[in-house]
């Protein structure tokens, strides 16, 4: 799912800062905003992982946004369905991209 994300083209001309949550766990970051920013997606993974998120059977995804402006957009999803969660990130970020493009 996180390879398919940072396939997303974000315009030049959106500044913002997206988080990927994946089970408190993996995160994946887009920064042009940031001193130092490279402006590309790039993946991490939490040094301390929650264990108990990774255990269980649902997924925990949370999607957060902050634009230039400083607001920021927070949603989430727990699901089984890996469609669904892909759906989810998917439709998230191109909102949030659409709406600062706007």
């Amino acid at each position: 799912m996180l390879m398919e994300i940072k396939e997303y083209p974000i315009p030049v001309s959106v500044k913002c800062q997206l988080y990927i949550q994946i089970d408190e766990t993996w995160e994946l970051r887009f920064d042009n905003i940031s001193e130092g920013s490279t402006g590309e997606w790039e993946k991490t993974i939490n040094e301390m992982p929650k264990l108990n998120f990774v255990d269980t059977k649902k997924t925990y995804v949370k999607c957060q946004f902050n634009n230039d402006q400083g607001s920021v957009f927070s949603d989430y999803l727990i699901s089984e369905d890996k469609e669904e969660l892909k759906k989810f990130v998917n439709d998230s970020v191109k909102s949030f991209v659409e709406r600062l493009e706007a």
